[in-house]
Formats: C-alpha cells, sequence, structure tokens
C-alpha cells in the first residue's frame, strides 16, 4: 500500500507550522488562504487550495485522478495558439477492442483466423490499430463495406480519405488500395477504394474469404 508521510505543514509565508497525525485536518494556514489538508487513515492526502512545491516524486504508486473531467490544466504555459479552447489534459486509456467486418445492408457473415484491435485514447483523441484476417464470408446481396467495432464513437465524419488502409487477398499479392472514414456517433470505419477519379465505395463484392485488413486510424471521440 502507498504512503504519504508528512511531519508538519507550513504556511506559504512561513508561519504555523502544525504536526500533523492520521485524521487530523489543518486550515487554513496563517499567510495563505484557502489552503487544508486531511491525512486519511489510508494514508491519503486531499488538498484545496493551492500547494507550491519546485517538484514532486512519486516512488510507490500511482497519482489518481479521482473526479470525472478532472485532469493536468496547462493554463499557466505561455505561447498558446490564437484558436485554444482547452489546456486540460483530462482523459487517458488504453485497451484492447473485436474489430468486425460487414456491410451497410447487413447481410455479409463473417468468420475469422485474426481479429486484433488496440487502441489508446489521450484527451480527446483515439488512435487505433486493427488487422483481421478472415476464414470465411457469407454474403447474400453486395454493398458497401465496414469495419465496425471501434471502442470509442467517433465525434465527426472525417475526410473520405483520412485512414490509412491495407487489404491482400489469399496469399499472393492481389492487394486492393483503399481509404476509409469515421462516421459521427458512430463505432464503424466506412471503406473507400481508390479510383483514378478519387475514391468509390469499397464493395464487399471485391473480398474473398481469406483477405486480410490493416488499418491505422486517429480520430476525435464524441
Amino acid at each position: 500500500m502507498s504512503e504519504i508521510r508528512v511531519t508538519s505543514v507550513v504556511g506559504e509565508n512561513g508561519g504555523d507550522r502544525v504536526g500533523l497525525t492520521t485524521g487530523l485536518t489543518v486550515g487554513p494556514l496563517t499567510g495563505t488562504t484557502g489552503i487544508g489538508a486531511t491525512i486519511t487513515h489510508q494514508g491519503h492526502a486531499q488538498f484545496a487550495g493551492v500547494c507550491t512545491a519546485t517538484s514532486s516524486t512519486v516512488s510507490s504508486g500511482n497519482v489518481v485522478i479521482g473526479t470525472a473531467g478532472k485532469g493536468i490544466d496547462y493554463s499557466a504555459q505561455s505561447g498558446t495558439a490564437a484558436g485554444m479552447a482547452s489546456e486540460l489534459l483530462d482523459h487517458y486509456e488504453e485497451g484492447t477492442f473485436s474489430p468486425t467486418f460487414g456491410a451497410s445492408n447487413g447481410t455479409s457473415t463473417a468468420a475469422y483466423s485474426t481479429q486484433s484491435g488496440k487502441y489508446t485514447r489521450i484527451g480527446n483523441i483515439v488512435h487505433v490499430q486493427i488487422r483481421i484476417t478472415l476464414s470465411s464470408l457469407s454474403t447474400n446481396s453486395h454493398s458497401h463495406a465496414w469495419i465496425s467495432g471501434l471502442p470509442i464513437a467517433s465525434a465527426e465524419r472525417t475526410a473520405t480519405s483520412s485512414i490509412i488502409c491495407g487489404g491482400m487477398q489469399n496469399s499472393g499479392y492481389n492487394s486492393f488500395p483503399i481509404a476509409g472514414r469515421t462516421e459521427a456517433g458512430a463505432t464503424r470505419i466506412e471503406l473507400f477504394q481508390a479510383t483514378n477519379g478519387g475514391v468509390t465505395d469499397f464493395s464487399t463484392s471485391s473480398v474473398s474469404g481469406t483477405a486480410y485488413f490493416i488499418v491505422q486510424c486517429t480520430y476525435r471521440a464524441a
């Protein structure tokens, strides 16, 4: 169990050195308005107001953000851009998910030999890596293909060619250059095929039962 051990608290201007014991609440201190400290029996410290230090080191355990929407505030930094809307880093997570291959009309049924998804979210930006290898594909009626199962919904529809994808048929080198986009409020990547004039919908008719897809994708979280 991690512990924070404090033997005394001193006001910012040097006043009121107060010894602490477990469960004691101290504050405010002379010379500093609105500072208080509570040491609980679990060894956690809770501060209200401003806690000033030249640097801090956590030698064991983690720094825990105890309230959703709170985080690290960088508002004291200089040189921010004119369009800056927030300087709060309030979210981090990473993990895995199981992406699926399908189509807009819902008539495709796929089986997989590889079904891998990894993601990292920093603030409102989500980065995903996907690899899908099909072992079979049954399609009653061909339509626009997509990859579903993103761990976090997208905030917006991205540009059609904003997602980098790659695909390969069978064990040879019959590749199909494709691009993709996210859809606002959805957890899927819609696939498009490159043409001389731009892109067109990527159809399930172009996919064999042993094709594979590799996708790198970065988008804003809803």
